[in-house]
């Protein structure tokens, strides 16, 4: 979900930089989902995670990169994004779970500090930004899914899964591999990404309003939930 209902007005004012940066150079190319960040975190580095604490949103000065001072990093920015992992973490989310609690966090760090150039550094952050968005509004879907199963026990009680989480996983990963495929070799990622926000955001209102009886979660049931008779 999106912690304290604030994470997409924050993901829209914090990347406003980032949108000028990348208008200054439309030649950037955009980091691959394929081998950089798949749907599954890779496994972690060893890095240590950071404090949050150290870096209040929207009050500290952008920081050059250890690995790189030339680079002037966005910690306003990096320390939103970390606040939210965390918050992911803590509620144990399927879609940020790697490992420990901070290994997810330290490979985007890591990511970021990989980064040898202002431009690669932006072009990061702003996947990692949209990647992170994207997990938010997945768990905020899920979350109003398993609300749904709690109060109509009978249909995990005759279904053939039983993991609801690991379903819910698939399932919208699923549905991540259907947009990306319905762009063929497209490489404008954010504008793929954008319209799976668009999804997203129409199946929580769906589900937000009718519930049970809304057709986003008879869709997921079909999906994800198939009666045992039927295995």
């Amino acid at each position: 979900m999106v912690p304290g209902g604030s994470g997409t007005s924050s993901w829209k004012e914090d990347s406003f930089d980032i949108d000028v940066l990348l208008e200054e150079d439309s030649s950037a190319t955009e980091p691959s989902i394929s081998s950089d960040f798949p749907a599954q975190p890779m496994p972690p580095s060893s890095r240590e995670t950071p404090d949050p604490q150290a870096h209040h949103p929207g009050t500290a000065a952008p920081e050059a990169s250890a690995a790189h001072p030339d680079i002037s990093r966005n910690r306003s920015l990096e320390a939103s994004l970390c606040n939210r992992v965390r918050a992911l973490e803590e509620k144990d989310s399927v879609f940020v779970r790697w490992g420990n609690k901070g290994d997810y966090w330290n490979l985007v760090e890591t990511n970021l500090q990989s980064q040898s150039t202002k431009m690669e550094y932006y072009l990061q952050l702003d996947f990692e930004s949209r990647d992170l968005q994207l997990r938010e509004l997945r768990d905020q879907a899920a979350d109003l899914v398993k609300n749904e199963l709690n109060g109509n026990p009978e249909i995990l009680n005759g279904s053939c899964e039983t993991n609801p989480d690991e379903a819910l996983l698939d399932f919208f990963n699923e549905k991540t591999e259907k947009i990306a495929a319905s762009y063929g070799n497209c490489r404008d990622f954010r504008m793929r990404d954008r319209m799976e926000m668009e999804q997203l955001n129409t199946m929580i209102q769906d589900l937000k309003q009718k519930g049970s009886a809304s057709s986003t979660f008879h869709s997921i049931v079909r999906a994800c939930f198939p009666p045992i008779y039927l295995e």
